[in-house]
């Protein structure tokens, strides 16, 4: 399915807002460090797996490569180092959300009948 498809687009806004929802509204505040932790990783890693299962097919080989980097960086880590696991789970999520913000950009700008300001890269002079 095409990742620019209306469908697509709502259930990636419902995963971001999935994955963060927590975190604005101090939810996990009241757990033990090391379980909030956990869930807050948890969180980023699954949203961002679901994310670019939902983005792959849009995407190049670079960037696939790119996020099973952070992936693996993530998995290898010790499940015990909790801060590094969560600063690496940030990390993906981060890099797949950037994902996420080209293709909508690219999205946007192909539009038919997008200005064509919108359909030509800048030129630095």
């Amino acid at each position: 399915m095409n990742s620019g498809s209306p469908y697509i687009i709502q259930v990636i806004q419902e995963i971001k807002d999935s994955v963060e929802k927590p975190h604005r509204c101090g939810w996990l505040e009241n757990m033990r460090s090391d379980e909030a932790k956990r869930a807050r990783m948890r969180r980023y890693r699954d949203g961002a797996v679901k994310i670019m299962d939902l983005l792959r097919a849009d995407l190049s080989s670079a960037d696939i490569g790119a996020y099973e980097v952070h992936y693996d960086r993530l998995r290898d880590t010790p499940k015990n180092w909790y801060s590094e696991r969560l600063s690496l789970a940030k990390k993906l999520w981060e890099y797949v959300l950037s994902l996420d913000e080209r293709l909508s950009h690219n999205r946007v700008t192909s539009l038919p009948g997008a200005p064509a300001h919108m359909a030509r890269p800048y030129r630095v002079y």
